[in-house]
């Protein structure tokens, strides 16, 4: 039963609905299983990196292992968790403000 659910039966207001992430690990975490993404590559990537009408985001040279600009594709699932982050946050700069994932992913 969902919490809201729960205080309606209660005769309690319903809570806000939250926004659609609640933390950067989510959606890190759904674009690196739809692209393939390395965890370097994911940190450094900015919104201009990201094309989602071409439905390609590019991982610029300096951050891919091969040394070497490269487009990858996005998916339906990919564009849809980006469309949805960007409404969260201001859409310029870095797309993922973190350096690094490793504490929270240790948990």
């Amino acid at each position: 039963m969902s919490g809201n659910a729960w205080r309606k039966e209660r005769g309690r207001e319903p809570l806000p609905a939250l926004p659609a992430y609640c933390d950067h690990l989510t959606p890190m975490t759904l674009v690196a299983l739809n692209t393939g993404l390395r965890r370097g590559e994911l940190t450094s990537l900015t919104w201009s990196d990201i094309n989602l009408e071409r439905k390609v985001l590019t991982v610029r040279a300096g951050y891919a292992k091969s040394g070497k600009t490269r487009h990858v594709p996005l998916n339906s699932e990919a564009i849809d968790v980006l469309k949805r982050y960007k409404k969260q946050h201001d859409g310029d700069g870095r797309l993922f403000l973190v350096d690094s994932i490793k504490k929270a992913w240790a948990r």
